[in-house]
């Protein structure tokens, strides 16, 4: 476990995945992740990549021939080895092998930087083409769970999502785990009230919202979130029935559509590299 500290926060990020472990804040002396309860999810804040959401059948087909995998994709179970500790900053680094290959057939390295200052983590990553010849094709999301309630004594219910953008959005639906053509308004006040009926129907999907920051807040306490990123196409908010969380997953791509006909060229969302190229995404996270 690497373990980054400065005099507000402690700060755990697993190497398997390079996935954050815990947020604490030393002032508020109160924890900001999800502790990741198997009973509801066992994951706390997974880095989504080469895919962000589900393929079609999970499969795709590339150059003739055809891949499967699952949803999200695989990097979130890889070992991630350390290029840099310090105490307030840490790079974790993972690489293609031959075994995702099987799966994924593409050459690339993938960089996950964390750093502290004050009350604030930022987690930036870094996609490279390492391939000298081909385009790589991906898409790289994140799946942060915070813990909501953050204070013991309110429930998930007391909490609520502002929007600092489009006081009013529309978000896609889901079916089996893929998007549909059906829309229905999301909010229309720039607020998200929090509540298990609003994740009934899985994951509230938003496609170009304009919006770069997200504040989990509640009435009855001064304490919450401030989450901030900027140039993501699409977002996710998610839950689940009775769970002590709430994800605020910001994607560079996106589930396959029920008509996607599982060519990776045409998948909505993918970032083209060419070789050698380099792409750079990340969120910042405000405790208070």
């Amino acid at each position: 476990m690497v373990i980054l500290q400065n005099n507000d926060l402690i700060v755990e990020i697993n190497e398997n995945g390079a996935e954050l472990n815990r947020l604490y804040h030393k002032k508020t002396k109160k924890e900001y992740l999800w502790n990741g309860d198997t009973k509801f999810w066992g994951r706390k804040a997974p880095l989504l990549f080469p895919i962000v959401g589900k393929l079609k059948d999970n499969k795709m087909w590339y150059n003739g021939e055809e891949y499967q995998m699952s949803q999200h994709g695989f990097a979130r179970d890889l070992p991630f080895s350390i290029k840099t500790l310090g105490s307030d900053r840490a790079v974790l680094h993972c690489t293609s092998s031959e075994n995702t290959k099987k799966v994924f057939p593409f050459d690339w390295s993938l960089y996950c930087e964390y750093s502290i200052q004050e009350d604030d983590i930022a987690v930036k990553s870094k996609v490279v083409n390492e391939s000298k010849t081909k385009p790589l094709l991906f898409s790289i999301g994140y799946h942060p769970a915070f813990k909501v309630p953050i204070d013991e004594n309110l429930t998930f219910d007391d909490y609520y999502l502002i929007f600092n953008g489009d006081k009013k959005a529309e978000r896609w639906m889901i079916s089996d785990g893929l998007i549909s053509e059906k829309r229905e308004i999301a909010f229309d006040n720039g607020i998200i009230r929090l509540n298990d009926q609003i994740f009934s129907q899985d994951a509230l999907v938003f496609k170009g919202l304009n919006c770069n920051e997200i504040k989990i807040r509640s009435e009855h306490s001064d304490h919450g979130i401030t989450f901030s990123f900027d140039g993501f196409p699409y977002l996710g908010i998610w839950s689940k029935a009775g769970a002590s969380f709430v994800c605020i997953e910001p994607w560079h791509g996106i589930a396959d559509s029920i008509h996607h006909n599982g060519d990776f060229l045409l998948k909505e969302g993918i970032i083209r590299l060419n070789p050698g190229e380099e792409f750079d995404c990340g969120y910042t996270v405000g405790l208070f």
